[in-house]
């Protein structure tokens, strides 16, 4: 079914962090939730999460029912309504709960890395390893950590840094060794980590390597409490994709076929999406065209399916959400409806806002101005800008040759987003690009005619503006969530740059978008 595969390991710990003692309705309610419609019908387990929290006893269970929650919003690709969630459980987190804080620190960290947003991702991924050290037990200590740089891996993965997702694997290995066999499936753990360094050698062709590790994979696998798992067909296709590089064509259609079987036997359409995907590829590189096409066109029938899948959820939850509070407009809906949406998504917003964004604000803000105050100081007399503020050249000659070098290397940061992280700085840009601080204020102001504070805003504008303008289900957003990715350190920072810049606010620009986007269907 849809988006079967859990949160990478971190839903693997939500029991164990949360203790909960035992509660009848809630129990009962909870278990049918996750094992009967969270993949089936997800707009009756959001019901369900939130009739859970309206019920629950404690901030514990609370916590728990916001967990499952934010888990339905990420199975339905609603990455915003995810994070949101998870913060508002993180609000409620006892200071001393150190696991609990570990846990949501995780599934924000992997709910910003698959919504394409790596700096979060990485801080939040810091934060969860700062918050190890508070736990006493050696060995809870270690199979944290190793998640952690599993974790860590993926996200090197995603940035192509394979070699660095390799190292941080074989670390993982290290610290699994030191875990109790009594309390963890050590053998599975091993498996899965030897699958993801085989993934990575695939990727950078080195396949005598590869096969070392997903044979290494699949021994471990035999010899663990789970040997007939997904993982096995993760494990085949790789092996297909080795035999593949090494140009043993019938020993690529025989993994090929076991991976085909495991996917269909576990309905597992991640696997089958990314069998038929390599198994196209392998068809292309041997010229078969009558079985590229059909391969291809089952991929793109599993594609097709999961975009439109997750569509629908997606459109079935917004619909949902508007009749509630309609409902709740025109007092129709219980008092314990009205409760929960009249006021505890508001308050949710209300506190993740002033919770995980007043310091940075107070912090940040100040910081900004000052930046800009400097900036607005930098004026060009015959060519050579001046701080006004002293009446010194920032510098009496640059070539135009060092200008370009330091432009170029501008742009090649531009390609990574690095306007997007939050705690960008003239120095720290400057330290990056590896030059003066006021070299870099001239070259900026000479080759792109602003000073480094627009220079940066005008980048986190324009990125806001792409990512609204390509899916439409953005336009669904909050302000708070788009100030967020874009790097700015509050909503109305956001939204005051944002109309200085394009002369209108993004509230009106979504606007925009919405009636051209209904404009165009009617046609």
């Amino acid at each position: 079914m849809f988006r079967r595969c859990v949160v990478l390991f971190w839903c693997s710990l939500f029991l164990p962090c949360l203790n909960f003692a035992q509660h009848k309705e809630f129990d009962s309610i909870y278990k049918k939730t996750v094992t009967d419609l969270v993949y089936t019908d997800p707009t009756e387990a959001i019901k369900n999460a939130e009739y859970l929290r309206a019920i629950a006893p404690d901030p514990l269970f609370e916590i728990r029912a916001l967990l499952l929650k934010a888990e339905i919003f990420r199975m339905a690709g609603l990455y915003p309504e995810a994070i949101q969630t998870l913060f508002r459980a993180d609000s409620l987190t006892s200071p001393d709960n150190y696991r609990q804080q570990f846990l949501i620190n995780g599934l924000l960290a992997t709910n910003y890395r698959e919504s394409k947003h790596p700096i979060a991702s990485r801080l939040h991924l810091e934060k969860a390893q700062k918050i190890i050290s508070n736990i006493e037990s050696d060995d809870e200590r270690n199979k944290l950590m190793s998640n952690i740089l599993q974790e860590m891996a993926y996200v090197k993965n995603d940035e192509k840094a394979y070699e660095d997702a390799i190292t941080l694997i074989y670390e993982a290995l290290s610290v699994i060794k030191t875990l109790d066999p009594a309390k963890h499936d050590i053998q599975f753990s091993t498996a899965l980590n030897h699958q993801i360094i085989g993934d990575n050698f695939v990727k950078l062709e080195k396949a005598d390597s590869s096969y070392i590790h997903y044979n290494k994979a699949l021994e471990y696998l035999d010899g663990s409490q789970s040997p007939e798992s997904s993982l096995k067909g993760y494990i085949l296709n790789g092996l297909a994709r080795t035999a593949v590089l090494l140009k043993n064509y019938d020993e690529a259609e025989k993994y090929f076929r076991e991976v085909e079987q495991i996917g269909k036997r576990s309905e597992n359409n991640t696997l089958l999406k990314d069998f038929y995907f390599y198994q196209t590829a392998y068809y292309k590189e041997i010229g078969d065209k009558e079985k590229y096409i059909s391969s291809n066109e089952e991929y793109l029938a599993l594609i097709e399916r999961e975009e439109s899948l997750q569509k629908n959820i997606s459109q079935g939850l917004n619909t949902y959400f508007k009749m509630q509070q309609q409902s709740s407009a025109t007092g129709k809906t219980s008092s314990l409806w009205y409760v929960f949406i009249g006021g505890t998504l508001v308050i949710s917003i209300i506190l993740l806002v002033r919770r995980e964004k007043s310091k940075i604000e107070k912090e940040k803000e100040p910081k900004e101005e000052e930046e800009e105050k400097k900036a607005e100081n930098l004026s060009e007399q015959n060519g050579t800008a001046v701080d006004k503020s002293n009446n010194e050249p920032v510098k009496e000659y640059m070539s135009e040759e060092a200008m370009d070098a330091i432009a170029g290397r501008l742009r090649e940061l531009e390609k990574d987003q690095f306007y997007l992280d939050r705690n960008l700085s003239l120095a720290s840009v400057a330290a990056e690009v590896g030059v003066n601080h006021r070299y870099l204020s001239h070259t900026i102001h000479n080759k792109f005619g602003k000073d480094f504070t627009t220079y940066i805003n005008d980048l986190r504008i324009d990125y806001i503006i792409d990512f609204l303008k390509s899916d439409a289900r953005h336009l669904n957003y909050k302000i708070s969530y788009l100030a967020e990715i874009s790097g700015f350190s509050s909503h109305n920072r956001f939204s005051i740059i944002f109309k200085k810049s394009k002369g209108m606010s993004p509230s009106e620009l979504i606007q925009q978008l919405q009636e051209e986007q209904q404009e165009s269907s009617n046609k």
